[in-house]
């Protein structure tokens, strides 16, 4: 007998070891053995099924709202794009209750034109940070909630969201085949659509995120610059960025998943299985090839709001961070709206109508004398908040930039860290060995404010053992007493004792002495959970005499004096002595363990 599920939630977060994930999409419930108690644990993702020609027809009108005035009044008053989210997730959620592990029901999704417009919704600004219209508000947070939901129930394969979340320039061959996905294919009113067709708005072609974005870490790195410079919208880029990064970690876990059934079974994986057709894989190759363009990804995970990093990513719609207008600025524009006299007050414009498309006036139409009033207050309101905005930014730049836009923002740039260490681990086709990928973190992380640094270092999401490969990656720069061609990957414990525990930073300095002694407790930490380190006397040897030797080489930089850089320091000392004591601690426990 099948078990009732009692809600969504308890759905989506079962995890079981189901059929094959890829398998075909099927209406009818799937059969499967009971798994048994040592089965590997996996998400338990429903099958798929796509849209019926009337259904997906009907979600188009609501979702192509624009195609006359008449039409585009009536979709504002009735929030149209948040009822098309809002059916679509009825859909979605229909027959969750009657699925259990080993009787699936498959779940109605949209083809990736779709998802990808959702996509969209979700963060432009026009429907975000850039208007105080609710139902607005509404739609973007109904296409975010129903993305997330997708991923959660019917998982990244199923869904194709590989497709749907392809970085393309409008017009591309990509671009072409997200939009017209089975175009040519027998479609009926009353039959089963098995393509999908294109929708006709700005927000699925030239509009797209995945248009204007150019790349994937041209999206990330403004996103980051936000999280410095433009916290209001930093709050919905880091909702966006998190909910693509959910995508990209199931998506990676699925193909692996199936790449290790396949083996289990000695077979070979289909090619739409393997790790090369992964998500993530096709963001890294799209940057390019060589450590030049390993480098742009972690200048984008790192953007911190600086001139340079805001030269080099830039906004992805002209004018995204300006604020709403005023309220009562709008209701002082406001006009009659008589449909028969051709008055359509401010529904024939929205805030968004004047922005600039691909460097191009918008398509849309506007009326001469409107569009001339509200771009020169435009012009007069952006420029007074941008020169307002410069001068804040220079005053609290120093301060405020090494923050890295607060501890959410570095968070989620450790999940983008975390997802390009595993992809240089597995190494599909000729991607960066996880050495080489190493050498490009130390580039870029060690220079860091020891205040990041620190927090780099406690809230890494890495698996143990590759965080303290990491970490001594990390040391090599900053000791001297390192072998000059030492394979961090193959860190051991007498390879700790011998080269690194009893290294002092090669520099004076407070804050490079701290440094290595954080590197330190960190690789010790981890190396000890996973069973690397047992106590000998050369280990607590190698660890008294690295914490003498740092404290007597840290007497000071004598270059950052006279600088205003003596606090730095100050505070460099202070964390040194909290890691020597935390070090002695970590031996206590590794010698009484």
């Amino acid at each position: 007998m099948a078990v009732t599920m009692s809600s969504q939630a308890s759905f989506v977060t079962a995890c079981e070891a189901p059929p094959s994930i890829t398998s075909q999409p099927s209406s009818e419930p799937s059969q499967a053995a009971q798994p048994t108690p040592d089965t590997p644990r996996r998400p338990l993702y429903r099958p798929s099924k796509p849209l019926t020609y009337a259904v997906r027809s009907h979600i188009a009108v609501y979702l192509e709202g624009s195609m006359s005035k008449a039409s585009e009044l009536i979709c504002r008053h009735t929030a149209a794009d948040h009822e098309a989210f809002t059916f679509l997730t009825h859909l979605l959620n229909a027959g969750t209750d009657v699925s259990a592990p080993h009787r699936l029901f498959s779940a109605s999704v949209p083809p990736p034109q779709y998802l990808a417009m959702a996509a969209t919704l979700a963060v432009h600004p026009s429907l975000t940070t850039r208007t105080e219209d609710r139902e607005k508000q509404n739609a973007a947070n109904s296409a975010l909630q129903y993305l997330r939901l997708v991923n959660k129930v019917v998982g990244p394969l199923h869904a194709d969201l590989s497709t749907t979340f392809a970085f393309t320039e409008s017009g591309s061959r990509t671009a072409r085949r997200r939009r017209g996905r089975g175009v040519g294919r027998s479609e009926s009113p009353g039959g089963t659509d098995v393509g999908g067709g294109a929708i006709k708005s700005r927000y699925a072609d030239a509009d797209s995120v995945f248009a204007r974005g150019g790349d994937f870490w041209q999206v990330v790195g403004w996103a980051f610059n936000c999280s410095v410079l433009h916290p209001r919208r930093w709050e919905r880029w880091s909702l966006w960025l998190d909910m693509v990064l959910e995508v990209l970690e199931a998506d990676l876990a699925a193909r692996m998943a199936n790449v290790e059934e396949a083996a289990e079974k000695g077979g070979i994986p289909r090619a739409e299985d393997t790790i090369i057709q992964s998500l993530v894989v096709r963001y890294v190759e799209g940057a390019g090839q060589g450590r030049t363009a390993w480098r742009r990804m972690m200048r984008a995970v790192l953007a911190d709001g600086s001139k340079k990093a805001v030269s080099e990513f830039r906004e992805v719609w002209e004018g995204e961070t300006r604020e709403p207008r005023k309220t009562e600025e709008k209701k002082a524009r406001a006009r009659e709206v008589d449909i028969e006299g051709d008055k359509w007050g401010d529904y024939d414009l929205s805030d968004e109508e004047d922005e600039v498309v691909n460097g191009h006036e918008s398509h849309l139409r506007v009326r001469s004398s409107r569009n001339s009033t509200r771009h020169q207050s435009d012009r007069s309101e952006g420029s007074g908040s941008e020169e307002g905005q410069n001068e804040d930014h220079a005053a609290k730049e120093n301060s405020t930039a090494h923050l890295l836009g607060g501890l959410d923002s570095i968070l989620l740039r450790q999940r983008v860290i975390a997802l390009l260490s595993k992809v240089s681990e597995l190494r599909p086709n000729a991607l960066t060995h996880q050495g080489e990928l190493f050498d490009v973190f130390t580039e870029f992380l060690r220079p860091l404010p020891l205040p990041t640094f620190s927090t780099f270092l406690t809230t890494s999401p890495l698996a143990p053992m590759t965080q303290a490969s990491l970490c001594a990656n990390l040391l090599l720069p900053l000791i001297t007493t390192a072998p000059p061609s030492y394979n961090t990957l193959l860190l051991s414990q007498p390879d700790l004792e011998r080269f690194f525990l009893p290294a002092p930073a090669n520099g004076n300095s407070y804050v490079d002495n701290a440094k290595v002694s954080l590197l330190l407790q960190t690789i010790v930490m981890q190396m000890f959970a996973s069973g690397k380190i047992v106590p000998t006397e050369a280990f607590g040897a190698a660890v008294e005499e690295g914490v003498r030797a740092r404290r007597e080489k840290a007497i000071g930089d004598a270059r950052k004096r006279g600088k205003g850089r003596e606090g730095e320091e100050k505070e460099a000392r202070g964390v040194l002595e909290g890691s020597e004591r935390m070090l002695m601690v970590v031996l206590e426990v590794v010698e009484s363990g």
